[in-house]
């Protein structure tokens, strides 16, 4: 089980705080504010920061991924078809050089 503390008594009690969860097997402390949970505070040593931080980029990473899926599947489909895209990007070529030639004077 987490051990959890408010900010208030993280900033009266962290080194008990976190003494207390270096004991435990979760091994971290779940700072609140409101009765809310806001951050994650975890003891590591000197040689094991480099892993915690790699572990740490790794998860925000794969929750960074799943929302961007999460708000992919809650999109609606764009109802053009590539057929209907290529004639898009067709037109709006010929427009750009159509318009080129008459900037340049050339016809």
């Amino acid at each position: 089980m987490a051990t959890y503390a408010s900010l208030r008594d993280m900033q009266l009690n962290a080194r008990q705080l976190l003494a207390r969860a270096s004991k435990t097997d979760d091994r971290h402390v779940v700072l609140t504010c409101h009765g809310k949970p806001v951050a994650v505070v975890m003891p590591v040593s000197p040689d094991e920061l480099e892993g915690a931080e790699r572990a740490l980029r790794s998860w925000r990473l794969r929750q960074a991924a799943e929302e961007l899926r999460a708000a992919a599947r809650n999109t609606p489909r764009p109802a053009m078809t590539m057929a209907a895209v290529d004639r898009e990007i067709r037109r709006a070529r010929r427009a750009r050089a159509q318009g080129a030639e008459k900037r340049h004077g050339r016809r």
